[in-house]
């Protein structure tokens, strides 16, 4: 069993060292005659160096799995070639063979991390022990290499694979918005060109969202006919598509909308087993420096789609709204900063109680906080609501207004949106807030707007406001008494707080007819248990006027303008 062993492990360690170059380095002519007998017998791929700086320079000209080399030499040493070896390759094996069995020799060559050490003349047992050593260890590191180069393969075609995600929209695959940004900037491009497609959003609603994208995939492989090298195509948002032209021209630019128009009135886009008529409104814009195309070309089919279909519009900066939009856009932009930035701020004024002339507590209003100056909530909460984010406005002053008012005992009130509403996140949300500052719900307002529960959705509305009350909340009516009166929707709220709209308020002293619906509300609402809060009280005038209305109590700059800090009680 040891001797078929032996032989089988002969033959697996031959096949092996077969394939691997040998670098043999040895100055004794008689030595190298009688080692080379037992080294043919398992590498037939050696080259031969007779000192070691021969040794040195043939290695350094050539490719080798592994060194042999005796130790004293002319010129250089095999012990100096191996450190010189050291330097660049601390991988590759070496065995050292020597006639002399010193301890001093075994120290430097484990100094110098060789693989094995061999006494001349070669003894077979041993040299198969220290080879099979060695050719393991080889084939290891060759196995890793491999591994190594197929990890960087995957890594190498993993990031071509993401490269073309981000450039690329995954839907039509066409080149996406960023490498439209990289072609305009590129100054190849003269004008650009917007499509947008004719009442997709009516597909969307009547067939659904798979079949919607099924069509912008089809109409996609149709423009790309009319698409090249000197006019390329680009999948924007939604169903906006977008052409680069390098016509110098503009009538060139109009007779290339022309040809798109002609080709989609002349074939039906084929989806399953319907057949969509497919037509645009075209914006063009000419690429300039100081300009963004695509913010131009959005203006231009603004333009168009006012004129009708089959119709095309070149973006004019002189025009009147211009103006006003790049005014709109340029706040839809510094609201998303703030938000983003976490940079709206909670400021606080106060209300004060009449009867005691007590303040005791605050209402929350947000401000925009930009480069260390203060922005009204006029200049972006209209942003917010165009980008959709009310909501994340609404989350930060919950947020900031439940960690200040932890650490005192005023109550507090916070404005919130139809868009919170809608959402149906409120009552969760207040659910976890309550146990992470541990605040009491009796001490909070929400103040929604009176037009809020005339919308569509005034059961859910409805739904969620009694949820708040039921889990110990207030709700106020902000605004009332201009949108939609109505004391019945009170009744089907159960309000707690009726805040009366401000132009009643404001010219109370001269305004009859406002001072007696003033009080009407009032009335009303002390009937039905309702407390009631005049706003906009902006001097002591107005402030006794208001008292003696019956109205519980007083919110102006008389009383106190919204600051970040709170307010002394007075």
């Amino acid at each position: 069993g040891h001797i078929e062993m032996t032989a089988q492990t002969l033959e697996t360690l031959m096949a092996t060292s077969s394939q691997l170059r040998l670098l043999y380095v040895e100055d004794n002519a008689n030595a190298r005659e009688s080692t080379m007998q037992v080294l043919e017998e398992f590498f037939p791929k050696i080259i031969v160096a007779e000192d070691g700086q021969i040794g040195l320079d043939t290695y350094n000209k050539d490719d080798f799995d592994l060194i042999i080399t005796d130790i004293n030499m002319p010129v250089m040493s095999g012990l100096e070639m191996i450190a010189k070896i050291r330097e660049t390759n601390r991988e590759i094996p070496i065995l050292v063979l020597s006639a002399y069995n010193e301890s001093g020799y075994f120290r430097e060559g484990i100094k110098l991390g060789v693989e094995g050490y061999l006494l001349k003349p070669i003894e077979l047992e041993q040299f198969v022990d220290v080879l099979i050593r060695v050719v393991k260890h080889i084939k290891n590191r060759h196995e890793n290499n491999d591994y190594k180069k197929n990890l960087e393969q995957k890594v190498i075609e993993k990031t071509r694979e993401l490269q073309h995600a981000y450039s690329h929209d995954p839907l039509t695959r066409l080149e996406n918005s960023i490498r439209l940004d990289e072609a305009v900037r590129s100054k190849k491009y003269t004008y650009l060109l917007l499509l947008d497609i004719n009442d997709f959003n009516l597909i969307r609603k009547e067939y659904g969202r798979s079949f919607s994208n099924e069509t912008l995939y089809a109409v996609a492989q149709n423009l790309k006919h009319h698409a090249n090298s000197h006019t390329p195509l680009f999948k924007v948002e939604s169903d906006w598509f977008v052409f680069l032209l390098s016509e110098d021209d503009e009538k060139e630019v109009y007779k290339f909308c022309d040809r798109i128009n002609r080709y989609f009135r002349h074939i039906n886009i084929e989806v399953r087993d319907s057949e969509i008529i497919i037509d645009f409104y075209m914006g063009i814009a000419k690429i300039t420096k100081e300009s963004n195309p695509l913010i131009d070309a959005e203006y231009a089919l603004e333009d168009c789609k006012s004129v009708g279909q089959y119709q095309y519009s070149i973006y004019d900066i002189v025009k009147q709204h211009a103006a006003d939009e790049l005014e709109t856009i340029k706040w839809l932009k510094i609201t998303k900063t703030l938000i983003e930035d976490n940079k709206i701020e909670p400021y606080f004024q106060p209300i004060k109680e009449l009867q005691t002339g007590d303040i005791l507590k605050y209402e929350v209003l947000a401000r925009g906080i930009l480069d260390d100056k203060v922005i009204r909530p006029e200049r972006f909460l209209s942003s917010a609501k165009r980008l959709g984010l009310m909501s994340s406005i609404t989350k930060i002053m919950v947020d900031k207004s439940f960690l200040f008012f932890q650490k005192n005992e005023f109550d507090f009130s916070i404005n919130i949106s139809e868009r919170d509403l809608y959402e149906e996140y409120l009552v969760e949300l207040m659910k976890k807030k309550l146990d992470e500052y541990h605040i009491d719900p009796k001490r909070i307002t929400f103040e929604i707007l009176e037009d809020i529960t005339t919308t569509k959705n005034s059961k859910v509305i409805i739904y969620q406001l009694n949820e708040l009350q039921t889990m110990g909340f207030k709700i106020a009516v902000d605004d009332f008494g201009v949108e939609n009166s109505g004391f019945r929707r009170l009744l089907d709220l159960n309000i707690d707080i009726i805040k009366i709209d401000g132009v009643f308020i404001k010219n109370i002293i001269h305004d009859d007819k406002g001072r007696k619906i003033a009080k009407a509300i009032v009335s009303l609402a002390q009937e039905m248990g309702i407390k009631t809060v005049a706003e906009y009280v902006e001097s002591k005038e107005v402030y006794d006027l208001v008292k003696e209305c019956g109205i519980d109590y007083a919110q102006g700059y008389h009383i106190g303008r919204p600051d970040h800090r709170l307010l002394e009680r007075q």
